[in-house]
């Protein structure tokens, strides 16, 4: 089995804040936004092979993925997973509202280990972490979305105690427009 990494910009100098074994968990920074990009692209191509009836980025998407990258490293808590170099991610944010409860929410907005290192324990460690962050900021719950078709996601949330109360279904526009006038 290949322990080739499917993404190693070069690698940068950084802090440890956290370590799982040989692993440090530590904040995202601007220099990881190599990584970063990369891992989000492995991400979804790894969700669209998990179910095919997802939405697929277009050729055109890379500039919308690279924005959505330096959105989460400055508007969200992004945290890499890195021995040599970063090889997982996480990201995820804090709402505050008034008008609904529970008032303070995390969200879990997205979570990439590259294969090699699955079945470590990152994507735990990962997400203590993060829940870690949330609890800081005052959330009393986390709520996440995963897609329908990826075992090993599915496994982990249900293991976790997540349980789905919102489904989002789709078709194609033809196919719901012929099922009604039949």
């Amino acid at each position: 089995m290949s322990t080739r990494r499917p993404c190693s910009p070069k690698t940068h100098n950084k802090p440890y804040t956290h370590t799982n074994t040989m692993t440090t968990i530590r904040p995202a920074t601007p220099a990881d936004r190599p990584h970063l990009i990369c891992m989000r692209n492995a991400l979804q191509r790894h969700l669209e092979a998990a179910n095919p009836r997802i939405w697929h980025i277009t050729p055109q998407a890379q500039p919308h993925l690279e924005k959505e990258v330096d959105n989460f490293l400055k508007d969200e808590y992004t945290y890499i997973a890195e021995d040599a170099t970063p090889f997982a991610y996480i990201h995820g944010n804090v709402t505050h509202r008034t008008h609904l409860t529970p008032t303070t929410v995390g969200h879990l907005n997205g979570i990439y280990v590259d294969p090699p290192h699955r079945r470590h324990g990152t994507a735990t460690a990962l997400i203590r972490t993060l829940l870690h962050t949330f609890q800081e900021q005052g959330a009393t719950e986390v709520n996440l979305r995963y897609i329908i078709g990826n075992p090993e996601a599915e496994n982990l949330w249900k293991k976790l105690g997540l349980t789905p109360i919102i489904i989002t279904a789709n078709t194609p526009l033809h196919e719901m427009k012929q099922k009604l006038n039949t």
